[in-house]
């Protein structure tokens, strides 16, 4: 379970949090500081036959960020067999000119769920703030189910706000295209797949 952290002033951080355990966690940014968030299960990267099969996971997260504060939020889940990801998102911005970029993208195979709930919060002393949320959700099952929430409270009148969430299936004509050139659906499906979850994995940085 991840642990309360401060971004110190002018500071950056990078957290990668690989999902093993539920839990909450506060993300405070101070001035000019800034925190690159990457929320990537094991799944994404190891997949297994049973990795994930039949688990919970919870994260709740709330990141404040005060005056010229950055934040930088992605995800990618894998949700497979009858595993249950949730992830609880409040990005709070209490100082001006702070910025705040969500991106949090996911596929759903089998029987799993995936619920995503995010707000972001500009108080009245944030103006200038600039702030933007995206989920995305790839289902590649007819039982596999997805519950979006994004959301906006904003007291400043002089910010940039907005949010957009979808839920879709594999294009055909893709998976068309690929299996004309010989490719198997199981592994055109796979390459789909990589390829949806690719914008949030090559923003990680590699050790």
């Amino acid at each position: 379970m991840m642990n309360n952290i401060c971004v110190n002033p002018n500071d950056e951080l990078v957290v990668v949090d690989d999902g093993g355990v539920s839990g909450e966690a506060v993300i405070t940014v101070e001035p000019f500081g800034v925190v690159r968030y990457f929320f990537v299960p094991t799944s994404v990267i190891v997949p297994s036959p049973t990795l994930g099969e039949g688990t919970m996971t919870r994260r709740t997260l709330r990141v404040e960020l005060h005056a010229d504060a950055r934040a930088e939020i992605c995800g990618a889940v894998l949700a497979e067999h009858d595993s249950h990801y949730q992830f609880n998102l409040t990005v709070h911005h209490l100082g001006p000119r702070s910025q705040s970029k969500t991106l949090f993208k996911g596929v759903g195979k089998d029987a799993s769920k995936q619920v995503f709930n995010g707000m972001i919060k500009i108080d009245k002393p944030a103006q200038q703030s600039n702030a933007f949320l995206e989920n995305r959700v790839l289902l590649l099952s007819k039982h596999a189910k997805s519950e979006s929430k994004p959301e906006l409270e904003i007291e400043a009148n002089d910010v940039k706000a907005s949010h957009a969430a979808t839920t879709g299936r594999i294009d055909d004509r893709q998976l068309f295209y690929l299996q004309s050139r010989g490719i198997e659906k199981a592994l055109a499906q796979e390459m789909i797949i990589k390829g949806f979850l690719f914008e949030v994995m090559k923003l990680i940085p590699q050790s």
